[in-house]
């Protein structure tokens, strides 16, 4: 009896040692199998944002939401002045770039002049970027305009350093078509 049972104990103890081996074999397999997949994990180009301090992917560029830059206009017209068609060209190919968005374009005038005609010139500038916009080739169906005329003042003052910062359109983004 001593001898089956000193047999069985012998056996056991190949058998843990067995499975132990192959618990470490198999670990080392697995370091291995991780180190080759995380030398095959191919990185995504990273582009420069407009202010170039930060790196972002061109698939996060496309998520996050795009930021228009205000326009603004001389006293009493509504044309788009030459110093502002660059910022133009940028806030249109934003457009183009996030082609789902559709936006309202809110005219703004000093408060200078009637209400009703600052309303009616706020229309007129904010026409004007719209026009601008599907010149470009953006469609009309995506913007949509309106006026504030002198309602909501970004700066308050009597003076033309706020004057010139109301005479202004912004862009809003309403929804994704």
């Amino acid at each position: 009896m001593k001898k089956v049972l000193w047999a069985f104990l012998v056996l056991l103890v190949g058998v843990v040692l067995l499975f132990d081996t192959n618990g470490c074999s198999t670990k080392k397999k697995m370091s291995q199998n991780t180190t080759q997949t995380q030398q095959t994990v191919k990185t995504q180009p990273i582009v420069y944002k407009d202010d170039k301090s930060v790196k972002v992917s061109s698939e996060e560029e496309k998520a996050e939401e795009p930021r228009f830059v205000t326009i603004y206009f001389d006293f009493d017209k509504s044309h788009i002045r030459p110093d502002q068609q660059n910022i133009m060209n940028k806030n249109a190919e934003l457009l183009f770039r996030h082609d789902k968005l559709k936006v309202l374009i809110e005219g703004y005038c000093d408060e200078r002049g009637t209400d009703e005609y600052n309303m009616a010139l706020g229309q007129k500038r904010s026409d004007s970027v719209k026009t601008y916009l599907m010149d470009y080739g953006v469609a009309g169906s995506r913007i949509t305009t309106m006026s504030y005329g002198e309602e909501r003042p970004v700066e308050n003052g009597h003076n033309e350093s706020a004057w010139s910062k109301n005479r202004r359109c912004e862009f809003k983004i309403v929804n994704q078509l």
